[in-house]
């Protein structure tokens, strides 16, 4: 199985005039949509309208996820590639969230989103928790996304996982993502 630690948004995307197509994306959504149900979807949920709306499409692509993991903070969004992720739910995660949600289950590998880890004020505890997971799970932080200039919190923790994995990677490229961690 593969973990996916990331987020999930409301997109609002611009679809003619003034009206706006609303959908799901987020770094984590995608790789879980990409992996199916060989993934396990690690993201805090909201207790607002959108995150109702997530939760159901996540059960209707048979994707399984952390039910328990829940914030009363808003849900994260992006409209017209812009996102707005500070102060909403995918930054309360930590590492006691985590093992709290992933407990008695094993994983091949993992993806994490570099989005996730450079807003998140416990980035550290985040990777390190994943450290400590037996057996070890095969380590990838998806840099796909441009991070926030000023925002080193990433840097930081992915030199800092460069030493407690034997296997890891970070790339912005997901096809050598999904290669790495086992899915084609």
């Amino acid at each position: 199985m593969i973990l996916v630690i990331g987020e999930m948004a409301s997109q609002f995307s611009l679809d003619s005039g003034d009206s706006y197509r609303h959908s799901f994306s987020g770094n984590g959504y995608e790789w879980a949509r990409r992996i199916g149900k060989d993934c396990f979807f690690l993201t805090v949920m909201a207790e607002d309208k959108a995150a109702k709306g997530m939760k159901a499409l996540l059960d209707d692509e048979g994707i399984a996820y952390s039910r328990g993991l829940v914030s009363p903070l808003p849900s994260a969004f992006v409209i017209d590639g812009d996102r707005y992720y500070r102060h909403t739910a995918p930054v309360s995660l930590t590492g006691e969230s985590i093992l709290e949600a992933i407990a008695g289950m094993s994983f091949d590998s993992a993806v994490v989103s570099s989005v996730l880890l450079s807003y998140n004020p416990s980035a550290s505890a985040i990777i390190d928790t994943l450290s400590f997971l037996l057996p070890q799970p095969r380590l990838a932080i998806d840099a796909s996304i441009e991070i926030e200039e000023g925002r080193n919190i990433a840097a930081r923790t992915i030199g800092e996982a460069r030493t407690g994995f034997r296997s890891f990677l970070v790339s912005s490229d997901k096809t050598e993502i999904a290669s790495f961690i086992g899915c084609e």
